[in-house]
This record gives C-alpha cells, structure tokens and sequence, in this order.
C-alpha cells in the first residue's frame, strides 16, 4: 500500500512539473510576442521623428505613438479575461 501511496505521490508530482513547464513556455512566448510588438511600435516612432521637419510634425509622430501603444495594451488586456 505504501509503495502504491509513492508511485501515485510520483506520478503527480511529475506531471504537475510538466505542466508547469508547459505554463512558463507559454508565459515566456507571450511575454516575448509582447516585446516584439513594442519594439515594432518604437521603430516605427523612429522613423516618424526622423522624417519629421517640424515641430507639428513631431507632435503627430507622439500622438499615434501613444495612440497605438493604448491599442496594444487594450488587445493584451482582452485577451486576457
């Protein structure tokens, strides 16, 4: 009865590692497609400050920075419900 109680307490113990695994492998690629999408953002902000030619011009580039930014983070809230 008590080797049954070992192998059981094993076997759960094995498998709940396994699927902590699984967990931070998904966490990890989730967190990793989040720095991708904002280090996209910023090179596109890049290249909005450096063709700009004008003060205007440079307040736009901000705003659809921050505009696009407040995009992204409301999918990743959503999707996470």
């Amino acid at each position: 009865m008590r080797g049954l109680f070992k192998v059981i307490l094993a076997v759960s113990l094995f498998s709940s590692i396994a699927i902590s695994n699984q967990n931070f492998d998904t966490r990890r690629g989730e967190i990793i497609d989040r720095i991708d999408s904002r280090i996209s953002l910023l090179n596109r902000l890049k290249r909005c400050v450096q063709n700009a030619e004008s003060g205007d011009e440079l307040k736009v580039c901000r705003r659809e920075h921050k505009s696009a930014l407040s995009r992204l983070k409301a999918e990743y809230k959503n999707s996470h419900k």
